[in-house]
This record gives structure tokens, C-alpha cells and sequence, in this order.
């Protein structure tokens, strides 16, 4: 996979979701690092749709 960005900032769940509490710590997601872990099979269904939705996100912002 060939993106011109890399790394993210990212909110972590349950944070991404709780608006009303204080701004959550962001941390710093990698893009390559997703793809591949899209590949390994012992993810579990929904950590890939989570992984698959960084990467989804980064090509949405491209289009």
C-alpha cells in the first residue's frame, strides 16, 4: 500500500465516543501498520473493521 502520510492521530476508544468528559489523550496510529495487521489472521473480525477503517479514512481524505 503507497499513501503519502503515514502516521495519524488517533483517539482511543471508549474516548472517541464520550463527548461530554474532558478531550481524551490523542496517540499516533500508523497506516502501514494497520494494513499489515489487516493480513494477520488471528485479529478477530472486529479489531480488522476498526484497522480496515484507518485505512478507509487516510484514502476518503485522498479522493
Amino acid at each position: 500500500m503507497i499513501l503519502p502520510e503515514d502516521y495519524f492521530y488517533s483517539v482511543p476508544f471508549p474516548g472517541l465516543y464520550d463527548v461530554l468528559s474532558e478531550a481524551p489523550e490523542l496517540t499516533i496510529g500508523q497506516l502501514t501498520e494497520s494494513w499489515e495487521n489487516l493480513h494477520r489472521t488471528d485479529q478477530g473480525v472486529r479489531w480488522e473493521l476498526v484497522l480496515l477503517g484507518d485505512v478507509l479514512k487516510a484514502i476518503g481524505h485522498l479522493a
